[in-house]
């Protein structure tokens, strides 16, 4: 199973030839960013005692699949 690093790489890296539109990486990636952002959270003590909604990876993910969902 490839890390979640690995996946990126698919994604971005220059082995990858085929053509995507940058609407169909972001949907490609944004599980990606969400699992590695609960990863995060779940590896920090600390983190659970934050304000959520004061982050502001988490407010650019949500604004980023808004637009997306928008177009």
């Amino acid at each position: 199973m490839p890390s979640n690093l690995e996946k990126i790489s698919q994604h971005l890296g220059p082995k990858n030839t085929s053509r995507k539109s940058n609407r169909e990486v972001a949907f490609d990636l944004f599980p990606l960013c969400v699992g590695i952002t609960s990863e995060l959270k779940s590896r920090s003590p600390r983190y659970e005692n934050r304000d959520h909604r004061n982050d502001s990876l988490v407010r650019h993910l949500d604004s980023a699949a808004l637009s997306e969902i928008r177009i």
